[in-house]
């Protein structure tokens, strides 16, 4: 009985996430202001989006503030997971990868699907960037799907570009890591 309890309020925190996602601008403005990435003085400019993952630490080397950097610096790899909604959801939207433009391209080309699981690669990468740790793709897209894996005790298959298995796995996991740190 405390399962099905627990299974329908994960299932309703999930849905109220996805319905606040959807109706959400997606905009900069709905991020945590100290989880965005500093903003450069370019008014009217577009964002400079990265042509791979080697590109991408770079310019993270250079977005995110000092203490976010230092934070990432002294977690653990498994706490990235909790980026996911703050600078995760500000790579996606600024660096394209809704949008299908050169990272997105980068990324489909190497086998990886959804938007989610791009950024959450750039995510896992940076933290084995920090820790002086550099991967190929192929060996981040692995660590990446190893870690997922173990976190949640399944792979969400994207292999046919389907966006629902990985969304609702991620979607579950996090619901599951929130109700665990209210109670």
């Amino acid at each position: 009985m405390i399962f099905l309890r627990m299974f329908a309020v994960s299932v309703l925190v999930s849905l109220s996430l996805i319905g606040c996602s959807a109706s959400g601008s997606g905009a900069e403005g709905d991020i945590d202001p100290d989880l965005r990435p500093m903003a450069a003085d370019t008014a009217g400019q577009r964002e400079y989006v990265p042509k791979d993952l080697d590109e991408c630490m770079a310019v993270l080397d250079t977005l995110l503030h000092p203490s976010i950097i230092d934070t990432i610096r002294h977690s653990a790899a498994d706490d990235m997971i909790q980026y996911h909604f703050s600078i995760g959801m500000w790579l996606r939207n600024n660096w394209g990868l809704w949008r299908g433009l050169r990272l997105y391209q980068y990324f489909w080309s190497h086998g990886v699907r959804h938007p989610d699981e791009m950024s959450g690669i750039i995510l896992d990468e940076y933290w084995y960037h920090l820790h002086g740790e550099r991967h190929t793709i192929e060996e981040a897209i692995v660590l990446h799907r190893e870690n997922l894996k173990a976190k949640f005790n399944r792979l969400p298959d994207t292999s046919n570009g389907s966006d629902d298995a990985y969304t609702m796995v991620l979607l579950f996991g996090l619901t599951i890591v929130l109700l665990y740190s209210f109670l």
